[in-house]
């Protein structure tokens, strides 16, 4: 079981994990340099309705979790609020071990336009 110390830290590794993925994977337009986890991801302008739809296959992909569009389109409109709710639904052993927070320089998707 992880202690509120390693959840608050396992946290902010997936959310930075999280914004590594999605620059890597084409998620964000490509003028976009930074994204502060707690910003707004819809209503800052980083994530469409395509890219919202992307980002979800992304993330199952990544992580075996899948993200119903209201879950995402409600409550979890920001990284920090998607890296705590993956914390919640990754197994321990899974966010214990460091693979979850790699990322991949490959597309994960294949067939998916992303932005160039």
């Amino acid at each position: 079981m992880l202690n509120n110390y390693s959840a608050a830290q396992s946290i902010e590794q997936l959310a930075d994990s999280l914004v590594r993925l999605c620059h890597e994977q084409g998620v964000f337009p490509p003028d976009v340099d930074f994204c502060d986890p707690n910003d707004d991801l819809i209503e800052g302008g980083l994530i469409d309705s395509m890219s919202l739809v992307y980002m979800q296959a992304v993330i199952q992909e990544k992580f075996s979790v899948e993200l119903e569009p209201e879950l995402f389109i409600v409550e979890l409109r920001n990284i920090h609020a998607i890296a705590a709710y993956l914390a919640q639904q990754l197994p321990i052993d899974r966010i214990e071990n460091s693979d979850v927070f790699d990322t991949c320089k490959t597309p994960l998707l294949e067939g998916i336009k992303t932005y160039e």
